[in-house]
């Protein structure tokens, strides 16, 4: 859309001129971002559940809040609004990747939302599945393919299949939900076969974790996870809302 919006400039354009198209394209792409993530704020809370007589128990992947998702963060204004209705929660987030993105990144956000949190490895997400009666686990979906198969933050997909593992024989909780806008639907992408995936610097693995010395060519450290739409509990978007 930034492109676009320059397109029928020529080389004799002034700056000036180009620069005010470029910010008028881009203060509307913010404000439509914003409507977008309450929206979906508002569709989450409504879908979220509400167990009797114990706090709300949540496991969060992944960034919940403007730094992923702009502006606001339909997951961390969710939680905002909820706490400030005085609905207890019990927040838990496991950590992405070796980088320690869950740690540096979500953490924070949670931290100056003053929403109270732990963080767990994501090695011990079945340990916690085990002692805490987790609701739900919450990612943001990044990509989702026309089957409904989502990409999103590596670990994704483990806690997913992590989650179908520990519901009751009566398929209670943990539900599995994502979060995205509209705009992460592709139709034109088959199945998640068909994602587009990356894989992160070597240094992510190898430089940080321990004073011995990792070579870069032992290091395999993918960004994004594929989590397939049977896995999926709920897709909580700002489109009609999918179960």
């Amino acid at each position: 859309r930034m492109h676009a919006a320059t397109t029928s400039f020529g080389a004799s354009t002034p700056g000036t001129e180009v620069a005010e198209a470029l910010r008028t394209e881009a203060d509307a792409i913010a404000s439509e971002a914003t409507a977008t993530e309450a929206t979906l704020a508002t569709r989450l809370e409504a879908t979220l559940p509400r167990p009797e007589g114990r706090p709300l128990a949540l496991l969060l992947h992944g960034g919940q809040g403007s730094l992923i998702a702009g502006q606001l963060g339909a997951t961390l204004v969710a939680l905002s609004r909820m706490r400030d209705a005085g609905r207890e929660l019990r927040v838990f987030l496991s950590e992405g990747r070796p980088f320690m993105d869950g740690a540096r990144l979500a953490s924070w956000e949670l931290r100056q939302a003053g929403i109270e949190h732990k963080i767990v490895a994501d090695s011990a997400v079945a340990w916690l599945y085990a002692r805490e009666p987790i609701d739900a686990v919450m990612v943001r979906a990044e990509w989702v393919a026309a089957n409904g198969d989502t990409g999103a933050l590596v670990g994704a997909r483990a806690l997913a299949q992590l989650a179908a593992a520990a519901r009751g024989a009566e398929g209670e909780e943990p539900r599995f939900i994502t979060v995205g806008p509209g705009t992460a639907v592709h139709g034109d992408t088959p199945d998640g076969a068909a994602i587009p995936s990356e894989l992160r610097p070597a240094r992510e693995l190898t430089a940080y974790l321990a004073d011995t010395p990792v070579r870069t060519s032992d290091a395999l450290v993918p960004a994004a996870d594929v989590v397939p739409a049977a896995l999926i509990d709920t897709f909580v978007t700002d489109d009609e809302p999918a179960g």
